[in-house]
């Protein structure tokens, strides 16, 4: 049967059951990417959501599917009404898709709000993708987004949905960083097969950069680019050196290029979170959606290409690199305690 724990509420007590679609919990251990999901179901747990979810989770024997259909049948026979199901998109197990199907079309009493964590068919440059992402949005009436931007797009396709903003992701980690002066000492980290403008890096070899993540071939051999290997997630805040955090993707190091660069003009990247938690102002592209909240919460600067990066900490004043790692703090233990989260259900009522 699926993980169903609420104790039966009063209905003069006017209070709805809370479930999610439990997908990431219960996967294996990830190392930078991917612990945005996790936290996410934690949170949930330990604030009086349950999870649902299927058992035989890795069995693919034709009982275990036939055992998942009976499950299924059964939620949505017995799932209380009134309830209120969160899930994050995207939605990747096909059970769980067809759970989300069959609630929609036989339980008009449940009420749903999409976690949009990722868009892939802008991650992927997939017009046909994209497609199909925006037809099953066309479910929903409620959402959470990374940030203003895509809000806006959001929005733009959904006029009349109500949507909610993190601004930054939750991050379930000790904050840390404290002793840090100003220097040309960058740090990145994230998923390093994807970043193509690492190979770029050489160039700038008035900067260090220190590199976190599993290794990849695009890692760069030069004097001025320092490799740390890939970290527990929890661990990587007290861990990383330097004095800023670079936020940055795609292709380009003086552009936002290809597919994943222009996703970053619309994303909340998981590393700004992790940089904050870390005491490291934060240096991003000036398109990107990153460069709005930089700015609106005064925690680092953006630039048009990393061949900006040294005038502009030079130009830097300690008191103002202290006053960045300052307004840091409240945001680092808002992320640390699950708050962006909580706050931004709370938005949605």
């Amino acid at each position: 049967m699926f993980v169903l724990n609420p104790l039966p509420v009063p209905p003069e007590q006017n209070k709805q059951f809370r479930f999610f679609i439990q997908e990431h919990l219960l996967s294996e251990p990830v190392l930078h990417g991917g612990i945005g999901n996790k936290d996410i179901e934690s949170i949930l747990l330990e604030h009086g959501w349950s999870q649902l979810r299927f058992r035989d989770h890795h069995n693919f024997s034709a009982a275990a599917k036939f055992r998942r259909l009976w499950q299924l049948g059964h939620l949505a026979r017995t799932l209380p009404r009134g309830a209120e199901v969160l899930l994050q998109w995207p939605l990747y197990a096909r059970m769980n898709r067809l759970l989300l199907q069959t609630l929609k079309r036989f339980r008009k009493d449940v009420r749903f709000i999409c976690y949009v964590t990722d868009i892939n068919g802008i991650k992927d440059g997939n017009a046909e993708l994209l497609g199909r992402e925006l037809a099953c949005f066309r479910m929903f009436d409620r959402f959470i987004a990374h940030n203003a931007t895509m809000r806006a797009w959001l929005q733009e396709h959904f006029p009349e949905a109500c949507i909610a903003t993190i601004d930054f992701f939750d991050f379930r980690a000790l904050p840390s960083g404290s002793g840090r002066a100003k220097s040309m000492e960058i740090v990145f980290a994230g998923n390093l097969f994807k970043s193509g403008f690492l190979q770029e890096l050489p160039r700038y070899n008035t900067l260090t950069f220190h590199l976190f993540g599993e290794a990849s071939s695009l890692l760069p051999q030069a004097r001025n680019c320092v490799y740390h290997g890939a970290h527990e997630p929890a661990r990587l805040p007290a861990l990383l050196p330097g004095s800023f955090g670079l936020v940055w993707d795609g292709e380009s190091s003086t552009e936002l290029k290809g597919p994943l660069g222009d996703y970053a003009r619309y994303i909340s990247p998981h590393k700004l979170s992790l940089f904050i938690l870390a005491g490291l102002p934060i240096i991003c592209h000036d398109e990107s959606a990153a460069a709005a909240l930089v700015a609106r919460y005064g925690i680092g600067f953006s630039v048009p290409s990393l061949s900006n990066i040294g005038a502009r900490i030079a130009g830097m004043t300690d008191v103002k690199y202290a006053a960045m790692r300052n307004r840091m703090q409240p945001l680092a233990e808002r992320i640390s305690t699950g708050r962006c989260l909580l706050d931004a259900l709370a938005d949605l009522g």
